[in-house]
């Protein structure tokens, strides 16, 4: 449903009613306390965890497809709406709960964000990585996402 109604945002603004994509975006934030915005795009199959609640992401963030974030996640960086600069989000990524990703920065294809994690820095593809400042500790974000899928019923 969350998703949904940021796709249908997405869609108002970008046809010039701008207006009713406020709209969107005002009940999301009242509903579930997700800070979503028209601009981003969100990627094939992402899935939000307990309906998005307490999600926050920047306009110029770029997701790939089957990505999980789980909730209270903050995706923030100081690049300008508009500007060429965008924090990427690869492809079968999960974002673990209560975790905070800062900057322009590149999760790459199959990583994990460890629940809490702090990432300040790109996170190669397949790494697990946790802490604050997040570290890599892990190169089995392949298999850890594997399983995910294999279990996956949506």
């Amino acid at each position: 449903m969350v998703v949904a109604a940021w796709r249908l945002m997405g869609w108002l603004h970008n046809h010039g009613m701008h207006l009713p994509a406020q709209v969107v975006k005002g009940a999301l934030f009242v509903l579930v306390n997700a800070l979503l915005f028209p601009q981003t795009t969100p990627g094939e199959r992402i899935r939000l965890g307990h309906l998005g609640k307490g999600i926050s992401v920047h306009p110029q963030t770029k997701f790939g497809a089957d990505v999980l974030i789980h909730p209270n996640v903050t995706l923030t960086t100081d690049t300008p709406v508009g500007s060429d600069r965008y924090m990427v989000i690869g492809n079968r990524v999960t974002i673990g709960v209560c975790s905070v990703i800062v900057g322009p920065v590149s999760i790459g294809d199959d990583a994990v964000i460890g629940a809490g994690a702090v990432v300040t820095r790109d996170v190669p593809p397949g790494a697990v990585v946790a802490g604050s400042p997040a570290q890599v500790i892990s190169m089995k974000g392949v298999e850890i996402n594997a399983r995910r899928f294999a279990g996956a019923t949506s």
